[in-house]
């Protein structure tokens, strides 16, 4: 449900993104390099929001990302979930 949510809002952004565009060309600065300078500065605080705040992620087992993202509650371990194998199978017979 989740991915289907995420699709959906993100085909919602496209539609604002391709509806806008074309006014802001229209009306954003002059023959709309208004439009460039406000994808631009958008482009510009993403890379100084990612280089100072995502936590670099170079050489770190998938083990410790957890813990440096601060995720709380750790997975099951094999050991700890149902054994699928062990349980009877049914076998159906027409």
């Amino acid at each position: 449900m989740n991915v289907a949510i995420a699709a959906a809002v993100q085909w919602l952004f496209n539609f604002v993104v391709a509806q806008a565009v074309p006014h802001m060309l229209a009306n954003a600065g002059k023959a709309g390099y208004g439009t460039y300078f406000i994808f631009g500065s958008f482009c510009f605080s993403m890379f100084i929001f990612v280089w100072f705040l995502i936590p670099e992620t170079k050489g770190i087992s998938l083990e410790k990302m957890d813990e440096l993202f601060g995720v709380v509650e750790s997975p099951k371990l094999v050991g700890e979930e149902a054994d699928v194998h062990s349980m009877p199978s049914k076998s159906y017979t027409h």
